[in-house]
């Protein structure tokens, strides 16, 4: 896995794309917690400056809608 990552942003940096790496020193409920409300906090502001409503997401309710009417009608393959 270290192989693969090391591979992965060095073909990265050699291509001139930016890469992040951020490591943690123990994997527990704190650690994972704290990662997770840093990637909300950075999405929520990565939207406010390219002016995207990080909480209105039409797409999600359609799909969470679609999905109770499949439940509830038995329907469950992709209708084409």
């Amino acid at each position: 896995m270290s192989v693969e990552q090391a591979a992965t942003i060095e073909s990265l940096l050699g291509h001139n794309r930016p890469v992040r790496r951020m490591g943690i020193t123990r994997v527990d409920e704190t650690a994972i917690g704290a990662l997770m409300v840093h990637f909300m906090l950075e999405t929520v502001m990565a939207a406010f400056l390219l002016g995207v409503d990080a909480f209105d997401q039409p797409a999600v309710e359609d799909g969470k809608e679609n999905a109770r009417r499949r439940l509830l009608t038995g329907r469950t393959g992709i209708s084409s």
